[in-house]
């Protein structure tokens, strides 16, 4: 190390010592400061993520009134024209036609999402269809979701990555015949593997977009 500066000087070995030891000690300080700094922003991204949420649920929740309140009778817009939404529980013969056609899928791991503002008791009647017919709920649902864009209608969903099951196409094509959606399958790479999401929109026609 002779090629280090002030190496086989007394002094300078005694200089250079003093400035690497202020140099840590700044770097130090500079350390805690950076993640003090970086703990703050932090706080803030949640409170922003929050305060998103909040909103995006809010708006969410008074489009769905909307759309309730325009079908209302004696509502101002009850006279316009609009689309019959899909019933809100699913009728007894429905029910005997979903469990019939997916009893033979028993095993099929699936969740039912329902967005705010969503039918929640229509959310409940697949949840209980599934499970007569021998399918794997998952214990969370029907849970609740938080879009940026809007959701209408009945939209079974798989992950793109896997392959498509059965089950699936079973599903699609049940939910068409009963009227319930459309004949068309939905992907979303949030959806865990293998498992099939039934997401439930806000009150609407299966044909709207």
């Amino acid at each position: 190390m002779t090629w280090w500066p002030g190496w086989d000087s007394v002094d300078s070995t005694g200089f250079w010592s003093q400035v690497w030891f202020w140099i840590g000690i700044v770097g130090l300080v500079a350390v805690g400061a950076s993640a003090v700094i970086s703990h703050v922003y932090g706080l803030r991204k949640d409170q922003l993520v929050s305060a998103q949420v909040a909103a995006l649920a809010a708006s969410q929740t008074a489009e769905a009134q909307t759309r309730q309140n325009a079908a209302e009778p004696g509502s101002p817009s009850a006279a316009a024209p609009y689309k019959p939404a899909p019933p809100r529980t699913l009728t007894l013969q429905q029910q005997r036609t979903l469990v019939a056609g997916l009893a033979p899928f028993a095993g099929q791991k699936v969740r039912v999402d329902i967005i705010v503002g969503g039918d929640d008791a229509l959310a409940r009647d697949f949840v209980e269809v599934f499970r007569a017919a021998g399918w794997e709920v998952d214990p969370a649902s029907p849970s609740q979701l938080v879009l940026a864009t809007r959701l209408f209608g009945l939209q079974p969903t798989i992950n793109r990555a896997g392959s498509v099951p059965a089950a699936f196409a079973a599903l699609v094509d049940l939910l068409a015949r009963l009227g319930l959606g459309r004949q068309t399958g939905f992907a979303d790479d949030k959806t865990p593997l293998g498992t099939i999401a039934l997401k439930i929109g806000i009150g609407a026609s299966p044909g709207d977009k």
